[in-house]
């Protein structure tokens, strides 16, 4: 509503979610609305163009940006992303000053994009590149859109009221690597970019959904009032636990999550491999997170098939709870006693601020579960509950 309802371009809208809460198949979801309401969308999954690993800059970012539409655009088409016309532009941009010569790229925009994703010298040359003239290379880019979105609009025959958006999708992968008394790299330069650069992330005549890590709203708390957006909108794990508890919430469970499965499974075929009560666990155990109850779902029919056993059983279930959970322990006590803080307060173990970061890396390795039933609530994640419990607490010495 606040996409459609806007007026005229350059706006910013900024969304997240936790990994696994359903947030690339919400922006797609929506992608697919805004065109059958006649307004025009295209989707970038910004894991493609740039290593989620290494810190990111606003060059890597609008660079990733720009190409990644460029690709979507041609796809749409049916039409060869290497089209000259516009590789010419690329190489134009990345000739701008004689420097420019050792960021050529042959072979055209496959050659850029694997440049950009895999190789770490290229990115650092392009950040040096443009530091000093970063209004250049957005001005370009801003021309590029500008064009794209002219021949869009010819194309498909969209009215000037039409918007135009762009979909940036997967920034929540970047980061979530902190340790204590580490800060986290990666993080701290996305960070970098909405608070300090966040005026070069409007796009002329296009408006620009940014997916972004959770809890950036926390780090950044005014980002939102500097977009003139009324909120940052986020997703979280689904409620499979009453506000702020242990008890499982029934009216969840048996009207969404079990409908869900019996879709995946197909409802006829359900009952011949796996019971509802195997269901219903498999809900419990991934706690609301929606791509870990698919996958241990496929990995409890996988048992089946490996056992030649079905309907499955609970005790393949167990097998595969085990090996879901055998990557993450034994647990480090450091992060064992933050974990048992959480378990206990449902609420983010927060001694400084920089602890922030603690609680994103636990978000984005599944260790912690974020909801938002009644009020936001944390939860150490269902799987790992029980080893918890087990392990031993760290001994104090007495003197």
């Amino acid at each position: 509503m606040e996409v459609e309802s806007s007026l005229g371009s350059r706006h910013v809208y900024l969304f997240s979610g936790t990994i696994g809460s359903g947030k690339s198949t919400e922006l797609r979801r929506l992608a697919n609305q805004l065109r059958e309401d006649e307004q025009y969308a295209l989707v970038v999954n910004v894991m493609e163009y740039l290593n989620p690993q290494i810190p990111v800059g606003v060059a890597d970012l609008l660079m990733a940006m720009t190409l990644g539409v460029w690709e979507a655009w041609a796809r749409a088409q049916g039409s060869d992303a290497n089209d000259g016309k516009r590789w010419a532009w690329w190489a134009s941009l990345l000739a701008m000053r004689p420097e420019g010569k050792e960021l050529e790229i042959s072979g055209g925009p496959v050659k850029l994009k694997i440049a950009l994703h895999a190789n770490p010298t290229f990115r650092e040359r392009l950040r040096k590149y443009f530091e000093f003239n970063l209004d250049t290379l957005v001005g370009e880019i801003n021309r590029f859109f500008a064009d794209l979105g002219e021949e869009i609009r010819r194309q498909r025959s969209l009215d000037e009221a039409a918007h135009l958006v762009v979909v940036v999708d997967s920034l929540e992968h970047f980061g979530g690597q902190a340790t204590p008394g580490k800060a986290d790299e990666v993080l701290q330069s996305l960070l970098g970019i909405f608070n300090t650069f966040n005026a070069y992330l409007r796009i002329d005549g296009w408006s620009v959904i940014y997916s972004v890590p959770p809890l950036l709203h926390k780090l950044a708390p005014g980002v939102a009032a500097t977009f003139g957006m009324s909120t940052t909108y986020y997703l979280t794990s689904a409620h499979v636990f009453k506000n702020r508890s242990n008890a499982l919430d029934d009216e969840t469970i048996e009207q969404k999550m079990i409908p869900l499965l019996l879709r995946r499974l197909g409802a006829a075929q359900q009952p011949a491999l796996i019971g509802l009560p195997e269901l219903r666990n498999i809900v419990q155990m991934t706690g609301g997170d929606l791509r870990d109850l698919l996958r241990t779902l496929r990995a409890a029919l996988l048992a089946g098939l490996t056992d030649n056993q079905f309907p499955v059983a609970q005790a393949q279930l167990e097998r595969v709870y085990n090996d879901l959970r055998r990557p993450y322990l034994p647990l480090p006590q450091d992060t064992a006693e933050r974990l048992r803080q959480i378990h206990a307060d449902k609420e983010a173990y927060l001694a400084t601020a920089a602890d922030w970061q603690l609680v994103i890396s636990d978000l984005a390795q599944k260790r912690v579960l974020l909801y938002l039933n009644g009020t936001e609530w944390y939860d150490v994640h269902p799987l790992l509950r029980a080893p918890l419990a087990a392990q031993r607490p760290a001994l104090v010495n007495p003197a």
